[in-house]
């Protein structure tokens, strides 16, 4: 199936609800109604959000991406299988050895999504809309997609550092690994938060409940708990990260990594 049928499917699917969040639908263009930013993501530390001054161009992307071969296979999800799954070469060979660490001592993890395009992004987007209307209605449900989806431009993956990862000992009903709070108290998941900062990875999204309905909405963030969500760094930036909130455990005072990178790149 090709682009424009997977458009016009998704498109006709969203119906009004579209054209109210993003502007013209009637077009073959995916990311019709979208803005780009200005923002180009080569910067390891780039901040990216929901302030239009941290917006991604839609033409920029990652130069060095690397995709996971078949001899690396097996760290892709099975809920994954088939699809491409890229990142850039210093999170990619961050990744690989993380994985390769996690392994040695008993863990799996998997990669769930990876590299997206800001084409990848509007059609995950759009139809995040399209679900959650669906199930909410269309002015909670926007609401809903905004908080748990970055719109284009916005969005982490991007930039090519980014990875959903899912652990093997959480699975859904079907018994593949999934998404879920759960996964939070896997022995996996323990390991990872102890440990992903020496690969240089941290995680964007905290838990936090400011909207007081237990799914980890973080004002700070603007986005839901996402324990799957990990962003590359590098060591240094990682593990300074990591100590910086480790030592703020115990006051609460902790920082997010929006903040953190803010105060790095003044």
């Amino acid at each position: 199936m090709n682009l424009k049928v997977i458009t016009l499917l998704v498109l006709t699917l969203a119906g009004p609800l579209m054209a109210a969040a993003a502007g013209d639908v009637h077009s073959s263009d995916i990311c019709a109604g979208f803005e780009s930013g200005n923002v180009a993501g080569d910067n390891l530390l780039v901040i990216v959000n929901k302030d239009n001054e941290n917006k991604l161009q839609r033409s920029w992307a990652p130069k060095d991406l690397v995709y996971f071969k078949n001899d690396k296979s097996d760290m892709i999800s099975p809920a994954a299988k088939g699809v491409p799954q890229a990142l850039r070469k210093e999170a990619y060979n961050a990744v690989i050895a993380m994985f390769e660490a996690a392994k040695r001592e008993g863990h799996t993890l998997y990669v769930h999504s990876s590299y997206r395009s800001y084409e990848d992004q509007c059609l995950t987007f759009r139809s995040k809309i399209s679900k959650w209307s669906g199930k909410f209605g269309k002015e909670a449900g926007l609401d809903y997609a905004r908080k748990s989806s970055a719109e284009p431009g916005r969005s982490q993956h991007q930039l090519g550092t980014t990875l959903d990862i899912t652990v093997a000992s959480v699975k859904n009903s079907s018994g593949v690994p999934t998404f879920s709070f759960e996964m939070t108290r896997a022995k996996e998941y323990i390991w990872l938060q102890e440990n992903a900062h020496r690969f240089g990875y941290v995680l964007s999204y905290p838990w936090a409940d400011d909207d007081h309905d237990k799914l980890g909405y973080n004002n700070r963030t603007r986005y839901y708990y996402e324990p799957w969500h990990w962003r590359y760094i590098g060591v240094e930036a990682a593990t300074d990260f990591y100590e910086r909130n480790r030592q703020a455990s115990t006051s609460g005072a902790n920082i997010v990594l929006d903040e953190y990178l803010s105060r790095l790149l003044r």
